[in-house]
């Protein structure tokens, strides 16, 4: 035999003969899914600015129950 049969399903080697590690698979898959990265992104950032305007409308709600017991 004239050398091994390469394996199927495994990664293409790079211009430098190595496989790419996993950081380079994910930035090569961010790259190709740009349109999704940037959808999620969004997505999450809308989801913890509400999250944060509800904890701010929590602790004042707290605060006005507090002040209003005291008198």
């Amino acid at each position: 035999m004239a050398g091994q049969p390469a394996a199927t399903g495994s990664p293409s080697a790079d211009k430098d003969g190595m496989e790419p590690n996993v950081v380079a698979r994910i930035s090569q898959w961010a790259d190709d899914h740009l349109r999704l990265v940037r959808n999620i992104s969004t997505g999450m950032a809308i989801a913890g600015i509400m999250l944060l305007l509800r904890s701010i409308r929590l602790k004042s709600h707290v605060v006005l129950c507090w002040l209003s017991w005291l008198e």
